[in-house]
């Protein structure tokens, strides 16, 4: 088992903040946010129905977070 990686996030509330990233996670962390809004987001997926005459339509676009 590897070790877990460690992403820094300046914020303004509670200076330089260490935490562990999932390894879902695909989005980079802003600086200069409120600690509480730092969050982790995986990729972008949606479901998709087969329509007669228009092919596969993508709905219900979701992510992890």
């Amino acid at each position: 088992m590897s070790a877990p990686r460690i992403v820094s996030v300046r914020t303004v509330d509670h200076g330089v903040v260490d935490l562990p990233e999932p390894s879902w996670c695909v989005k980079a962390h802003r600086d200069d946010v409120y600690r509480a809004d730092i969050h982790h987001q995986g990729v972008e997926c949606a479901a998709k129905v087969d329509v007669p005459g228009t092919g596969r339509v993508p709905f219900l676009t979701a992510f992890l977070s």
